[in-house]
């Protein structure tokens, strides 16, 4: 009835709605095209940058080097002035041009592209070289005027190693500005091409004024036909509204009489049914030793039967009380619930020599600890019934009881390797009283399975099973972590 409402006040709001969102979406394609053209202008204006930047970084190379080699010059000048005048006093633009140099050799290495550059290397060497055979020997020489004398003849030697100095120096340079003119013609491209998309992106955006305007007319036309449309629909939901819900009204009210007249059925007829199994019983005992073969065989039919009648009474009476009070859900440990369950089938595992697999640690959850021992009980006792005979270098069924943690919920499984279901019956074992093996080879009353269903959905979980015929059964269910019941 809910979702009939719903849809009735979708349909009395959906053209207005629908209004709202072809604006909505014509002004958002808009944004995205100035946004679009706007990144796009930013992209070019951020290269243009990065290329400015090249270009100051290649002009202050530029300088550096320039300083450099004037470092340099300033060196040999002082050099060749001490060897003329003799005055120490002439060093002083030696000493000068030599900081000068090794501080803007400094700098240039300084430089990401120059770190590894072999023709700044070759500068320092050669610089180097200058100061070994010229400019080092001359200061080694003061007060020593016969040495003074001899550097003074052999400057013509000092001055081939600083041309050779000159030489590396101005091929660098070359090289610079090479790079510099380069990157200048790079800078106007890209100037260039920033005029261009600013341009295209105020094209675009006044084409795409002008098709939203296009758009949005015929938008509005054919929401006048869905409004049209919708009109007539919102008429058909309002004359099926009351029948409706008087037919979901008729359908909660017939399942609450089902499921009262379920749990009190079971509940009343056990009193009798107890009694008719009591007294066949005492008749079997006391007159079964003189009765013939027909009638101790119909006697022992009553009493199959009253048997067979007394569990379906009771498992129906247990699938009625499923759900039934949500609110006694609590913490439940886990291993408790185990252990109880694997006490109640301590004597089948002993008896049919049956291997069980358990966590040393389970969960604790949140839920109803009768019917969570219910689920469990259920599915390890069809995982013993269904897997006959020996099994195994052992003689015995196994069975594997696990979970894992998952972000939201806990995933347990009971896997056996006994008979195993088509998967044409994966859902129809869910059923109750649907049965796929002959009563007379698999005892029970079909409704453990739909026991299992209903106490798992009353956890707000799910359950389902994977198996093959003749490879085994394995059952899955899940216990939220933080249900919402």
């Amino acid at each position: 009835m809910s979702q009939i409402q719903n849809s009735k006040s979708s349909l009395t709001k959906q053209p207005r709605t629908l209004t709202v969102s072809f604006l909505w979406l014509g002004v958002s394609c808009l944004v995205l095209l100035i946004a679009g053209g706007w990144a796009l202008t930013a992209a070019v204006n951020n290269s243009q940058r990065q290329e400015d930047e090249r270009i100051n970084r290649y002009q202050e190379i530029l300088r550096w080097t320039n300083l450099l080699y004037q470092g340099a010059l300033d060196a040999e000048t002082g050099i060749r002035g001490y060897l003329i005048t003799r005055d120490p006093q002439s060093l002083a633009p030696y000493y000068e041009g030599q900081a000068n140099f090794a501080k803007n050799l400094a700098l240039l290495r300084q430089v990401e592209a120059l770190k590894q550059s072999e023709r700044l290397g070759q500068i320092e060497r050669s610089f180097e070289a200058w100061q070994n055979r010229f400019g080092r020997p001359v200061l080694k020489s003061f007060g020593n005027s016969a040495e003074i004398e001899r550097l003074a003849q052999t400057s013509l030697a000092g001055k081939a190693v600083f041309d050779s100095l000159r030489l590396d120096i101005e091929a660098f340079l070359g090289e610079q500005r090479a790079r510099l003119i380069t990157q200048q013609a790079v800078a106007r491209k890209t100037r260039d091409l920033i005029w261009l998309v600013n341009n295209i992106c105020t094209c675009l955006v006044m084409l795409g004024v002008l098709l939203l305007g296009l758009w949005l007319h015929r938008s509005l036309q054919q929401l006048l036909q869905v409004l049209d449309e919708r009109t007539q629909t919102l008429t058909a939901l309002q004359q099926s509204q009351k029948a409706t819900q008087a037919a979901l009204n008729r359908l909660e009210k017939a399942n609450t009489e089902l499921d009262s007249f379920v749990y009190s059925a079971s509940h009343d007829l056990r009193e009798p049914l107890r009694s008719l199994e009591a007294f066949s019983g005492f008749l079997l005992e006391d007159l079964g030793p003189r009765l013939e073969g027909q009638e101790a065989d119909y006697l022992n039919r009553i009493v199959n039967a009253t048997q067979r009648m007394r569990r379906l009474l009771e498992d129906l009476l247990q699938l009625s009380r499923i759900g039934r009070d949500p609110e006694q859900h609590s913490s439940v440990d886990l291993n408790w619930v185990l252990r109880e369950v694997l006490l109640e089938f301590e004597l089948q595992i002993q008896e049919r020599h049956a291997k069980l697999r358990c966590p040393e640690v389970l969960p604790t959850v949140t839920g109803n600890a009768t019917e969570l021992a219910s689920i469990f009980r259920n599915l390890i006792g069809n995982a013993l019934k269904f897997s006959p005979g020996p099994y195994g270098e052992e003689g015995g069924p196994q069975v594997e009881i696990s979970y894992a943690e998952q972000q939201h919920e806990f995933l347990f499984w009971v896997r056996d390797w006994g008979i195993g279901v088509d998967p044409n019956y994966h859902d129809r074992i869910f059923v109750l009283f649907q049965r796929l093996g002959r009563r007379e080879e698999f005892e029970g009353t079909g409704a453990g399975l739909a026991i299992v269903r209903k106490g798992v959905l009353a956890h707000g979980g799910q359950v389902w099973v994977e198996s093959q015929p003749n490879e085994g059964s394995c059952f899955f269910f899940t216990i939220p972590k933080n249900p919402k019941l």
